[in-house]
């Protein structure tokens, strides 16, 4: 016995259908698996390499004035070096001679950042945004923690996937077991009879990851296109892929090689793979009592196997919790998504800061992002509408009356009207003007300004110059004793409401101030809200026509504080919700918070990524499906001679299905018991992990656990019936056919 791979290429031609059924199995779940870490790794490379384009450096050094840096400089860990202004977030301060550098190795980041401050005595930061890509800085734990869950679900994947050639190689282990034991009397070793399969589990693992390779790159390409992300080769996905199939394989390997080892070359001859079993005595379960004899006989079949059977429950176990995990979270940020919509405004995105006395119109518009940025997200696809924002902040010319038009109720029952009894009573504030002592004004054009006309409580929109229309109402948080562990953003959002923060009534004068120009403007219309719902630094609101905004403030057409964005849906693609991303990140990145810049549609982030995540947990129940069918059908073919025997002592095709199909459900049932306290245990931390990080409060799915036990006895059942239905009825043929 020489030729190991001769043998084990005979072996699997033999079993030609289970060996190609096999390496589809394989290709399909490697492929998957590739398809899944590509695109993965490609987005995370892409991201990192958009933000170095943003901004090209590592570390930033901060001397103080005459320190001198050259020694750090030549540095062997220093790469490239330039001189900048940079402004210091901390100190809210410009830098002149900042100095920004570039790393040899960016993996090694925190320890270079060390080296500067402990030796040099050199105050520096690093790039935290590009950073957390290398895994260092501050953030870069997170992006750390976010890949080893990824590459834990990745796992899970390929555990699933590489069941199939588990289960298949078990099988043909079984099935030659007498070729084995012919084998081992005419001299083969245990080692020899290990080599052959382990060739025989090798092929067929290697040709279908090459397989699942050479499918998955192209559909990840053609994915990546639909998700804007630019598609790369990568070694990394392919190694991992191999490593983990292989990997897995090895012990799959010795486990066979066991089996084999422990069984006599007499017992293998025999067709024996377990030895002589003794017959145990056992009393009636509560399936015999639910079920009768075939519900008895069918339990004490499934202990008499405890190891196939722990199996079986096992990989439908993890198939159910990962289906109701990842099902909870999907529901319960749609769920959140479909309150949290209605209270935003007629247009979803917005980027606007709002004009005052104090700063240059280019000043307030230096925090908001470039125009490129902003026109590359208006001709976007997905916004159906741009518009320009014209709003400004006028502060009341006699504070101390304005503020006595705040009513009480306001000020008491809600979060922000505490805000504004905190900043009176203050010592800051208490003898002049605050932050909330102003009125921010909107304008709009005629056509979007008539659509007012449906939010009218009293008065006219057809003011004269001297008038305004008072937004009556602002967007509230009540006040009721949330606590900050339990709250999330439903009760959040249930908790918002329409409040009237002010007493001003029909008639009523205001006194505005701008720059050294006071002046009153009368209240000669009330509007409920303000339909666009803007985030404005003042808690009172007034519109008004163009015109009178440019004249109360001095400005012209060209002096627009913003943009808002109205979208198509509120499910917005991955490329779109990157691009508000990378804005919102940029902005901050620009060393100033804008004042305004929200996005209700950007919920939809998180409910895209658990959309591919959900279709790539149903491909895998998919795949385990295929799985429990493989091992199900090939277990009932080695247990022909059993089932043979039965029916020689009188029990009927109809009852022997019966019985074997109530293996299958008390399986099933046990699967689902199990799987659903594992996803509920899985659910617990992410559940706390939810609140936190998006104020989304996880239930337990009833629906999602009837559903999957519903599918998985279909599967279990079907998988069951048609191999039964397909059995030979040759009784004598299936008497003499070597058994389990």
């Amino acid at each position: 016995m020489e030729n190991y791979t001769k043998l084990s290429i005979k072996y699997l031609k033999f079993q030609k259908k289970r060996t190609i059924l096999t390496i589809l199995g394989v290709a399909l779940a490697s492929g998957i698996l590739f398809v899944i870490l590509t695109l993965y790794f490609s987005n995370f490379i892409n991201t990192r390499d958009a933000l170095r384009k943003q901004a090209d450096y590592e570390i930033v050094l901060l001397p103080e004035q005459n320190q001198d840096v050259s020694a750090l400089l030549k540095q062997d860990f220093v790469k490239t070096a330039y001189r900048g202004k940079y402004y210091d977030y901390y100190s809210n301060s410009y830098i002149e001679n900042a100095i920004y550098i570039n790393v040899k190795n960016p993996y090694r980041l925190d320890a270079n950042m060390e080296t500067i401050e402990q030796t040099y005595g050199v105050k520096a930061q690093l790039n935290q945004q590009l950073a957390s890509y290398y895994l260092q800085g501050d953030t870069g734990n997170d992006t750390y923690i976010i890949l080893l869950m990824f590459l834990l679900l990745s796992f899970v994947i390929a555990v699933i996937g590489v069941g199939i050639i588990r289960t298949t190689i078990q099988l043909n282990t079984m099935e030659q077991i007498k070729d084995y034991g012919i084998l081992r009397c005419i001299g083969a070793t245990q080692g020899q009879l290990k080599s052959v399969i382990f060739r025989m589990g090798c092929m067929q693992e290697l040709l279908g990851i090459l397989g699942g390779v050479v499918i998955g790159f192209p559909i990840a390409y053609l994915v990546g296109l639909s998700m804007n992300i630019k598609v790369l080769p990568h070694v990394l996905p392919f190694l991992y892929v191999l490593i983990v199939f292989i990997g897995d394989m090895f012990f799959v390997m010795d486990e066979n090689g066991k089996l084999v080892k422990k069984i006599s070359p007499i017992e293998a001859v025999r067709g024996q793979t377990s030895g002589t079993r003794k017959v145990k005595a056992r009393k009636q379960s509560i399936f015999g009592k639910i079920f009768g004899v075939q519900g008895d006989y069918a339990y004490k079949n499934l202990m008499s196997n405890k190891r196939r059977f722990l199996k079986t429950i096992a990989t439908f176990a993890l198939s159910i919790a990962a289906f109701i995990t990842i099902a909870t979270i999907f529901t319960s940020f749609v769920q959140m998504q479909k309150q949290i919509a209605p209270s935003y405004g007629e247009y979803q995105v917005y980027f606007f800061n709002e004009a005052n006395d104090e700063e240059t119109i280019d000043a307030v518009k230096s925090v908001l992002p470039n125009e490129e940025t902003l026109t590359d997200i208006a001709q976007n696809k997905e916004v159906k509408d741009v518009k320009a924002v014209y709003a400004a902040t006028m502060k009341a010319a006699d504070f101390e009356e304005f503020r006595t038009h705040f009513t009480e109720d306001f000020r008491q029952e809600t979060l922000e009207g505490q805000i504004v009894e905190r900043l009176e009573t203050g010592e800051k504030y208490k003898d002049s003007a605050s932050p909330v002592d102003r009125v921010s004004v909107i304008g709009y054009g005629e056509e979007e300004y008539q659509k007012y006309a449906s939010y009218l409580v009293e008065g006219t929109l057809d003011v004269d110059e001297n008038g305004i229309v008072l937004v009556q109402n602002v967007e509230a948080t009540l006040d009721e004793g949330m606590d900050d562990e339990s709250y999330d953003a439903i009760d959040l959002i249930a908790s918002t409401v329409e409040y009237p923060a002010t007493d001003y009534k029909l008639g009523d004068t205001i006194e505005l101030k701008w720059g050294n120009e006071k002046k009153t403007y009368e209240i000669q219309g009330i509007v409920r809200i303000d339909k666009d719902k803007l985030q404005t630094k003042g808690f009172v609101k007034c519109i008004v026509p163009l015109a009178n905004y440019f004249r109360m403030t001095g400005l012209e057409k060209s002096d627009s504080t913003g943009v808002k964005c109205k979208l198509r849906s509120d499910n917005i693609s991955t490329s779109m919700t990157s691009k508000l991303v990378n804005v919102l990140d940029n902005s901050m990145g620009d060393y100033s918070y804008p004042d305004g810049i929200y996005s209700g549609a950007l919920f939809s982030t998180s409910i895209s990524a658990i959309k591919y995540i959900l279709a790539f947990v149903i491909v895998i129940l998919c795949v385990s499906s295929l799985n429990i069918i493989n091992t199900t059908a090939s277990n009932l073919y080695l247990r022909r001679q059993e089932f043979a025997q039965l029916r020689a002592i009188g029990v009927s095709v109809r009852e022997l299905r019966k019985m074997v199909m109530l293996e299958g459900v008390i399986s099933v049932i046990c699967a689902n018991v199990v799987g659903d306290v594992l996803g509920f245990a899985v659910m617990m931390p992410l559940a706390k992990a939810a609140l936190v990080l998006f104020m989304v409060k996880l239930t337990f799915p009833i629906i999602g656990a009837v559903i999957g036990f519903v599918l998985s006895v279909l599967v279990m059942c079907g998988s069951i019936y048609i191999p039964m239905k397909r059995m030979s009825n040759q009784i004598a043929d299936d008497l003499n056919a070597a058994g389990d």
